[in-house]
């Protein structure tokens, strides 16, 4: 295959970058390696110092000189089995210290018994007092060796070194859900997850298969996010029958087609547009996804009589004031009205903003403090309801093993967080002081959205269920064939993309949709 000069000239400077890289890892490895070398016989010189008081008897020296090539050789194969020259130490994490902090106490055991068996038995404190020392030379030089390269190169400052954890924003304690149940329903049954590769998807494709489903049905319109779960998986070898499944749940045909060939027994719904100010500019796209995606998607569980199908919702569907919490509370009217129409259990579960999903503030926050600021946040006063991926994931799970039919599971996520304030949080746990090292800026309401989040609705109210974090909204819409009159109509209405009809047409179908006072807080803002 020939090459012009602009090409040829890339595939040399790839090639060569790709030399240069190469040889300055296999530089670092051995650099880390003749430094474990000298760090493992220190730990051991200093122990005997501290040991014998500095006047180390020569018979003692002797010893160890006969078991110091064998002993060091044992660290370096346990370093090299715990990956310690893998990855070269790029990101400082808790794991890459704690395989350090495993791999020297391993090989301090295995020095001893080498001692003890085939060697010369060096003093038991010598040994133990080697194995603390070690694992602060070995583990101490990795963590100066990263910091030290980076800091060089520019990329980070000490105070950026820590990783954020999402659970220090929650402003309480992770909820643990009860598990029981959910393996009974799970184990050797068939299971779709629509939406499977996004960020809730994903993670609840991770808890499904730790039960042992006969198979794992991954539906993603998106490839690309379907092809990452599938390496993952394919990483960590995972050996759950898991079919990876490309299409969109707006085609009912395909649909049709994907049930009748897989016929799945537990359905957990999680595709859906879910970008608030999005879905406001493309209210028909919100329709056919959200809307006309749920309805197929349900139609088709009770025509192949799926037992369970649990459906994710949003806080934002109680009282909505945006287009895609409206159509949410659609959502959920379908699935309330078809479970009285079928022997499929239909449920819904409804939930806060998740941290570090796709449609989270977090990612866009974090790639704000890297640039330097500022972080934008829409209004001081704004707060939100929040939960981690786990415990989303977990949450619907969970449901699944409660649902009886008709239900929305709520989960109590206590009181709501300020968005000002968990801006100010992610800036310290980033290494900054908020408005003197990264500002943050108020940008003002955006379309649809409001200054705080309802979990339920007035008439809903609360039934507790066996964990008492967990809490069910009563059934409020039953009316399948009055729903379905109303949903028809927007067949016509979303192909002449009349933002105008549709969102009257929502109005119409959700009563307690305001869109007027999300569009008179904007303006207040402004």
């Amino acid at each position: 295959m020939e090459l012009n000069g602009t090409n040829s000239g890339q595939v040399k400077y790839i090639f060569e970058r790709g030399k240069r890289m190469s040889a300055l890892k296999t530089s670092r490895k051995y650099i880390l390696v003749l430094a474990d070398i000298v760090l493992i016989n220190l730990s051991y010189i200093l122990a005997y110092c501290f040991r014998f008081n500095f006047d180390i008897p020569s018979y003692e020296l002797t010893r160890f000189k006969s078991d110091e090539v064998i002993i060091t050789i044992i660290y370096l194969i346990v370093f090299y089995l715990f990956k310690l020259y893998k990855n070269l130490w790029a990101y400082a994490s808790i794991d890459e210290f704690m395989s350090a902090i495993g791999g020297c106490i391993v090989a301090n055991l295995l020095g001893i018994i080498y001692g003890f068996t085939l060697g010369y038995r060096l003093p038991l404190s010598v040994s133990i007092l080697s194995g603390i020392l070690s694992i602060l030379l070995v583990g101490g030089f990795r963590m100066s060796f990263r910091i030290i390269r980076r800091y060089l190169d520019g990329k980070v400052t000490l105070g950026k070194l820590r990783e954020v954890n999402f659970e220090d924003l929650l402003g309480r304690d992770s909820v643990n859900l009860d598990m029981e149940g959910i393996n009974d329903y799970i184990k050797g049954r068939t299971i779709m997850v629509t939406g499977g590769g996004g960020s809730i998807g994903s993670e609840l494709c991770r808890q499904i298969i730790k039960f042992n489903p006969k198979e794992l049905i991954v539906l993603d319109n998106y490839e690309n996010n379907a092809y990452v779960l599938q390496q993952e998986f394919n990483r960590d070898s995972v050996r759950i029958n898991i079919k990876y499944v490309i299409a969109s749940v707006r085609d009912k045909k395909k649909l049709d087609l994907i049930f009748n060939k897989y016929r799945p027994e537990i359905v957990f719904h999680a595709a859906a547009h879910k970008h608030v100010p999005l879905m406001e500019e493309n209210p028909s796209e919100a329709i056919k996804n959200n809307v006309f995606g749920t309805l197929n998607v349900a139609l088709c569980s009770d025509k192949y009589k799926v037992k369970r199908f649990v459906m994710i919702s949003t806080d934002k569907a109680v009282n909505p004031t945006n287009v895609m919490g409206a159509t949410k509370r659609v959502c959920e009217m379908i699935i309330q009205s078809m479970d009285k129409r079928s022997k499929t259990q239909f449920v819904a579960v409804r939930f806060g903003n998740v941290l570090g999903s796709n449609g989270s503030v977090i990612p866009v926050f974090i790639e704000q403090i890297k640039n330097g600021g500022p972080v934008t946040v829409t209004h001081k006063d704004i707060n939100r309801f929040f939960m981690t991926i786990p415990e989303a994931s977990q949450l619907v799970l969970q449901a699944g093993a409660y649902a009886k039919g008709g239900e929305i599971f709520i989960l109590d996520m206590e009181s709501p967080v300020k968005i000002y304030d968990l801006a100010c949080d992610l800036i310290r746990l980033s290494g900054y002081v908020p408005n003197k090292d990264i500002n943050i800026e108020f940008i003002g309401l955006r379309p649809g959205e409001k200054l705080y989040e309802e979990v339920l609705t007035e008439e809903e109210g609360l039934n507790q269920t066996l964990h008492k974090k967990i809490f069910i909204g009563k059934p409020t819409f039953d009316d399948f064939d009055k729903l379905m009159v109303k949903i028809n109509e927007f067949k016509e209405i979303v192909e002449e993309d009349n933002r105008e009809k549709i969102i009257s047409k929502l109005e119409e179908i959700v009563p307690t949709y305001k869109r007027f006072q999300s569009e008179a807080a904007i303006s207040e803002c402004i």
